[in-house]
């Protein structure tokens, strides 16, 4: 794939990538049956290859990826991606902006379905791409909500790509103490008569330096998504609450129950390096998946897309070759 160094990103950030996003990228708003509303961008190419449907991981939202979908853009593929129900710029769910909480994993999924009947395949015919094979480009906690999707909806996809997939997570205390936690948790956040609270240790959005993430090895692109989130602070999310991490863990355990139920072609990238989700659990899934390639770039951080040039690239270079091939 044709992409951007990282001295180009930062010089181009302003003068070509957001300006993608926001002059060439068509924003728009759907309004679900329960009031949530969900912002989505797309940006259709006049002499596309393909269609990347993007799922974000937690706490991420369009405005973050506006590089990804250049990429994909001027590389030949037409770009659709959607901030999930209590993130980005779509509603959020409790009193507090800056929780993060769903009532259930399955509502992800369910939103999902709902954009491609009512916003996506619209689209697609209105710009005479319904023939175009479509690709599922998931990340982190995305790959968790990709997976609830394919096992509804796998025949409308032609292939489905994980990056650092959220197929498990890599909790800072011993499972058995962060379920007593949990317990604990939930039962005073009841007695309180509160819809959620955080889990121990989480807390509203915090911008932390480049020195102490976790995330990607690139000073350059975590500066700018920063800046991003500190521009747009509507987009800004905090930790998670004990809910969502119930939640997650049944997402989870289903999609280790039923993941050789997904038949296409499936591409699991995986950050060699990882310190947000479980690669031993990535592994598992990998191998029942029915039809599936690993590719483990060695030495990265949880963020591929975001990761200094050499990592990068081999990332979208393995995801475009699997897409064509």
């Amino acid at each position: 794939m044709k992409l951007l160094k990282e001295n180009e990103v930062e010089a181009k950030h302003e003068s070509i990538i957001m300006p993608f996003l926001s002059t060439q990228m068509a924003r728009g708003i759907w309004q679900l049956s329960d009031g949530v509303e969900i912002v989505y961008y797309s940006a259709f190419h006049p002499h596309p290859r393909g269609v990347v449907v993007f799922s974000s991981g937690r706490s991420e939202c369009a405005i973050k990826y506006a590089e990804l979908a250049h990429d994909f853009y001027v590389n030949g593929y037409s770009v659709f991606i959607h901030d999930h129900r209590g993130q980005g710029e779509s509603s959020r769910l409790t009193d507090n902006p800056h929780h993060g909480y769903v009532d259930s994993f399955s509502d992800y999924a369910d939103d999902f379905e709902i954009i491609i009947d009512y916003v996506l395949q619209p689209l697609l015919v209105q710009n005479g791409q319904c023939e175009l094979p479509r690709y599922l480009l998931s990340h982190s906690m995305g790959g968790a909500i990709a997976a609830l999707v394919l096992f509804r909806r796998q025949s409308y996809f032609s292939k489905a790509v994980f990056s650092s997939p959220m197929f498990g997570i890599a909790p800072p205390v011993p499972i058995w103490m962060a379920k007593t936690l949990l317990s604990v948790n939930l039962f005073f956040t009841k007695l309180s008569g509160k819809k959620a609270s955080y889990f121990v240790g989480e807390s509203n959005y915090q911008a932390f330096p480049f020195h102490k993430n976790r995330l990607t090895h690139s000073e350059i692109r975590y500066h700018l998504f920063k800046t991003a989130y500190s521009e747009n602070p509507n987009v800004q999310l905090g930790g998670v609450t004990s809910w969502w991490v119930v939640q997650a863990l049944s997402a989870l355990q289903y999609i280790h129950d039923n993941a050789d139920q997904i038949t296409i072609p499936c591409l699991v990238l995986k950050s060699g390096g990882d310190l947000i989700v479980s690669n031993d659990a990535i592994d598992d899934v990998h191998q029942k998946l029915a039809d599936s390639r690993l590719v483990t770039v060695d030495g990265a951080m949880h963020e591929l897309f975001f990761e200094s040039d050499a990592m990068r690239e081999q990332c979208l270079n393995s995801i475009e070759a699997f897409m064509l091939a």
